[in-house]
């Protein structure tokens, strides 16, 4: 099974997630507690049995895979060799909780070994560009974990500008980040 580019940059590329296709290589990236650390929910992963893991891996990318024309949760590849390095978001916030808000977010998890190569910058970017020109979004935000730095470093070089903390999303206080000064 293939899937269409949702959205490309120079060196990535979105597409839906192909759940037995992805789902070794999106448990690897959910399996790494570096990777997982900040994720909310994600943080308390199972990580204990491979096999029933790579299973409900596989079924969460099932949920996954109903990405709407660039809406959800995406895989994002490395364009020379197809290489599934994370996950790049465009999706409604939940809120405290976990339903969906009327507002939009930006987000990325990238595999261990694809950090410090400026692929979440590049993704957020290519993301930003689509959910703002292509489908519209009247603004699009970002929340970051406080501890989380190198995140924070991400939305700051997107241009992204920083509005406080919250408790408006994922049942968490969070550091907020909007593309527009106008955000509420």
């Amino acid at each position: 099974m293939t899937a269409s580019i949702i959205f490309q940059s120079s060196r990535l590329y979105a597409r839906t997630f192909i759940p037995q296709q992805d789902a070794e290589a999106a448990f690897l990236l959910y399996g790494d507690e570096e990777v997982t650390r900040f994720l909310g929910s994600n943080k308390s992963t199972d990580t204990s049995s491979a096999d029933s893991s790579v299973v409900v891996t596989e079924q969460r990318l099932a949920r996954y895979a109903a990405c709407e024309g660039g809406r959800g949760i995406m895989a994002l590849l490395r364009k020379d060799d197809d290489v599934l390095l994370g996950t790049i978001l465009l999706k409604r916030l939940p809120d405290q909780n976990m339903l969906p808000t009327n507002d939009w977010e930006v987000g990325w998890h990238l595999r261990r070994s694809a950090w410090g190569a400026g692929y979440a910058s590049e993704a957020g970017a290519a993301a930003l560009d689509f959910g703002l020109n292509t489908l519209a979004l009247p603004q699009i935000f970002a929340v970051v974990d406080s501890a989380n730095l190198a995140s924070r470093k991400v939305v700051e070089r997107l241009g992204m500008i920083h509005l406080g903390q919250t408790d408006r999303y994922y049942g968490e206080t969070l550091e907020l980040f909007c593309n527009a000064p106008t955000a509420n």
